[in-house]
């Protein structure tokens, strides 16, 4: 168990090579119009999407691929995959979480032998909408042994400090503030997490972000941009 939550550790850092540290997800854009100025203000806005989005869907998709990868279920898998993509009305966020996610498994089946995880990689080799970041975090980590329900709070703590890490790079907050706002919002997911689990999967999905999915939408068009999404 320890060199499971180990892996779990490595791959939900944000130094891990799966791409991640190039996108802000709709972040600078709402820094560049002035919508989040502040630490406030950015804190505000990774809570709204954890809970309305991160927690509705790609949490619940992480988990039940989690739990469909422990079973050696790959019609589950992909079904969830395709679920989780079609709650991604921007296609910036689309191809961030696609890039990323089929990073992410490029980068560990060269170390981790395992059935499912080789499995889903030639599932993306001949598909290249599938491996949407969710799902792929879930399948890795069923891979390496993970329990699936410490996934869900894995992928909640990394999608929130992606976005601060990304603040920080942007200038509007300090590294204290990132770790300030990172105490204050463990209960939360760990609260979010117990929810995921509790509705099992399958997953029903549900995402309303619609501040994020227009900033995304706004920074497609950006003269400059620090970060592809």
């Amino acid at each position: 168990m320890t060199a499971s939550l180990l892996a779990l550790l490595q791959i939900s850092d944000s130094a891990f090579p799966s791409g991640g540290f190039a996108h802000s997800h709709g972040l600078e854009q709402l820094v560049r119009e002035g919508l989040v100025k502040d630490v406030d203000g950015l804190e505000a806005f990774v809570t709204s999407v954890l809970s309305l989005s991160v927690a509705t869907s790609e949490a619940c998709a992480a988990y039940a691929a989690a739990v469909a990868a422990s079973d050696g279920d790959m019609v589950a898998i992909v079904a969830t995959d395709r679920a989780l993509l079609r709650t991604k009305a921007a296609a910036e966020l689309r191809a961030a979480s696609l890039q990323t996610g089929r990073r992410l498994v490029q980068e560990t089946s060269v170390h981790v032998e395992s059935p499912v995880l080789r499995a889903y990689a030639r599932e993306l080799a001949t598909d290249p909408m599938l491996g949407i970041y969710p799902v792929a975090f879930g399948v890795v980590n069923a891979a390496l042994g993970a329990e699936a329900s410490d996934v869900p709070a894995a992928l909640m703590l990394a999608a929130a400090n992606g976005m601060l890490q990304a603040a920080m790079r942007l200038g509007s907050v300090s590294h204290r503030d990132v770790q300030a706002i990172l105490h204050r919002l463990r209960p939360l997911i760990a609260q979010l997490t117990e929810e995921v689990v509790a509705a099992g999967a399958p997953p029903r999905l549900l995402a309303f972000q619609p501040l994020q999915e227009i900033a995304s939408m706004r920074h497609t068009r950006a003269e400059a941009r620090l970060f592809a999404s």
